[in-house]
């Protein structure tokens, strides 16, 4: 395989023998003092973060003085391949795509963690399987959205479900088709404005032009089935469903679409 594509603003280490791993050059220095790269994640402790793959913090006495908490998510298998008991990946490239596409996020004023580093470590005695994991920069002062939900009441709620689904609006018109996107993977946290939303985990995300009417109900209806599966945990009701879709799609564009959207 060739090397990973990155960004002119990171440094990539690394050979298809032993895997490769990108350093923002501005934390680079910080994040090998630290211990984290190819062969070792270094000196880590809890970090209090739910996540698909596991997340701790790393421990880095020159980020701190820095003001800069870094995250490491290790990737983890979901689904079937978990259930078969296989671990590893077959493509090292997946941390490195989502490294690209967070920067065009944020190039295009999406809220989303800064990565700091990437990494794709071939395992050992497979062949051609990986070891994935990504750190990001640890944002601060906020909760995910399925928290936030259970806490908010009457206009707080009303105004959290139409920026929530503003905000969706706003992925949508940047590009972004994100393939899990639910209320674990959205971070709210207060504004001068009102709540801020900030958006997680875009492994195996997409980010091009605006993304087409269908693909955005597909989204949409996959969203909120995850609200109805967790109704339990996370009150969701049809008003708040209602708020959510006419925040996230434009009067103008409302039609049969957004109606059998709204029935189902």
């Amino acid at each position: 395989m060739r090397d990973p594509i990155v960004p002119p603003a990171f440094e990539l280490e690394g050979d298809a023998d032993r895997g490769w791993v990108a350093w923002r050059r501005d934390v680079a220095p910080a994040l090998r003092g630290s211990g984290f790269g190819l062969d070792s994640d270094g000196a880590v402790k809890a970090s209090g973060l739910e996540g698909r793959g596991a997340v701790v913090e790393l421990e880095s006495p020159e980020l701190s003085r820095r003001g800069v908490r870094a995250v490491l998510r290790t990737h983890r298998r979901g689904g079937l391949p978990a259930k078969l008991g296989v671990a590893r990946f077959g493509d090292p490239a997946r941390p490195f795509d989502e490294l690209l596409a967070s920067e065009r996020l944020r190039e295009r004023g999406i809220p989303t963690p800064a990565v700091l580093a990437a990494r794709a470590r071939r395992a050992s005695g497979e062949r051609r399987r990986y070891d994935l994991a990504i750190v990001t920069e640890r944002v601060e002062g906020a909760s995910d959205l399925a928290d936030a939900l259970v806490a908010a009441r009457g206009k707080e709620r009303a105004a959290l479900l139409g920026g929530v689904g503003a905000f969706v609006a706003r992925l949508f018109d940047a590009g972004l088709v994100h393939v899990d996107l639910h209320a674990k993977n959205l971070l709210v946290r207060e504004g001068d404005a009102g709540p801020e939303f900030v958006v997680l985990d875009l492994d195996r995300c997409r980010v091009g032009d605006s993304v087409a009417p269908a693909k955005r109900y597909a989204i949409l209806a996959r969203f909120l089935r995850w609200f109805e599966r967790r109704r339990e945990r996370v009150p969701f009701s049809r008003s708040d469903a209602l708020r959510l879709l006419r925040g996230a799609v434009p009067a103008a564009e409302v039609g049969p679409a957004f109606r059998r959207l709204v029935r189902r």
